[in-house]
């Protein structure tokens, strides 16, 4: 079964179970270029955008009552993880993200469609264009949800991040070293007590790191969603933009400030570019971590006596974590490229900035998450004070 949608090219038969339109076919047929599926985080973050602009507008009086309040309910639908197979552009797109915008835009137009009981692809009774995107811009609504996503995804890194942290110095704690403290030597590199002392000097490292990477995520909380040609002027623009983000904040639970002022076109990158930056601190030391242990793991039997395998940890982690770190440095240096180099519509995202940051983020956290799972003690009185609160509430 078909159903016939018409824009300014011409008619296209779209499928009768889509919630997608003419717009996201269209595009998947300009850019199927990086078959680089849009990640699952970004869609939810986007959806949440629409949610507070959707409840922003309802209090406001412009959007009429029975489609903002359905509109918040498919919101809601695609926040809980529905209607996820209906996102069919790619992440890579060109300059903008107009598709993926116009998708989501069309996702929930059709499914208020269906919750009033009309056709799909009816967008005289609810449009794309007007009514789910009303007061909204491209630009802002991807940074928007681009800066959601990222500050999401780095919680659940940082929680990850401390549970290693809590790993590494209960494995690096030893029953009794009494010339651990003394003027020996340094111990030799693959043994058990260097190995020690790198699991130590990770452990610090990270924590600085993750310092960092707190930073330039504040830096993520300050919002805009407005569009005075849209809103009908700017004392209105300004009005649902705090609104909206007011709603936001809520709902993601994310302390989220509004932008007063214009954005200069290079900011939208910048801090993204310095977020990216502070993962690939991460990543460096991550890749330090893993090739002391693999140095370890490589020693002979004979160097390492009755050690044996390196404790808690298994060498096969440690090569997958370290192609992961590999692989995010790689992202970073992308995401510079693309900062530098610049785009046409100087006020927006690089698709390819946002595919690489939360792609960075997903595979960081999973590979620390692997890694530190071999990791065991046996009492939390191993663990140091100051990270006892972490541990107790990872359920270490």
């Amino acid at each position: 079964m078909i159903r016939l949608e018409q824009d300014g090219i011409g008619v296209r038969e779209v499928p009768s179970y889509a919630y997608y339109g003419i717009q996201t076919l269209r595009a998947g047929e300009i850019f199927p270029i990086a078959s680089t599926p849009v990640h699952k985080e970004f869609i939810v973050a986007l959806a949440c955008v629409k949610k507070a602009a959707a409840q922003a507008h309802l209090d406001m009086g412009t959007l009429p009552i029975r489609i903002g309040s359905l509109l918040v309910k498919a919101a809601e639908e695609v926040i809980q993880g529905r209607h996820l197979e209906h996102f069919k552009v790619d992440f890579i797109q060109g300059s903008i993200n107009d598709s993926l915008n116009m998708n989501m835009n069309e996702v929930l137009a059709n499914r208020v469609l269906e919750l009033m009981l009309a056709d799909k692809g009816d967008y005289a009774l609810v449009n794309p264009s007007f009514h789910i995107n009303l007061g909204q811009t491209t630009n802002e609504v991807i940074s928007t949800a681009l800066r959601i996503a990222s500050y999401q995804l780095s919680q659940k890194l940082t929680g990850t991040a401390e549970q290693l942290i809590a790993g590494l110095l209960a494995a690096a704690k030893q029953p009794s070293e009494p010339h651990h403290q003394s003027k020996e030597p340094q111990a030799r590199p693959g043994t058990k007590e260097w190995l020690i002392g790198q699991f130590k000097e990770a452990a610090l490292s990270l924590q600085q790191d993750m310092d960092e990477l707190a930073k330039a995520a504040s830096h993520l909380q300050t919002v805009r969603l407005s569009d005075t040609t849209a809103s009908g002027g700017t004392e209105l623009s300004h009005g649902f933009s705090n609104k909206a983000v007011a709603y936001l904040s809520k709902l993601t639970q994310i302390p989220l400030t509004v932008s007063q002022a214009d954005k200069e076109s290079s900011q939208n990158t910048d801090v993204f570019v310095q977020f990216s930056s502070a993962l690939k601190l991460c990543a460096l030391t991550l890749t330090k971590l893993c090739r002391s242990v693999r140095m370890v793991a490589a020693s002979s039997q004979a160097d390492r006596g009755d050690w044996g395998q390196p404790p808690g940890v298994q060498t096969e982690k440690a090569e997958a974590l370290s192609q992961i770190a590999f692989q995010v440095i790689g992202f970073d240096h992308s995401i510079k490229l693309a900062s530098e180099a610049g785009i046409i519509d100087r006020g927006a995202v690089q698709p390819i900035v946002a595919y690489n940051l939360i792609e960075s983020l997903i595979i960081l956290s999973r590979g620390m998450e692997s890694f530190v799972q071999p990791l065991t003690f046996e009492e939390k009185s191993d663990i140091p004070a100051h990270l006892r609160g972490w541990t107790e509430k990872c359920g270490l």
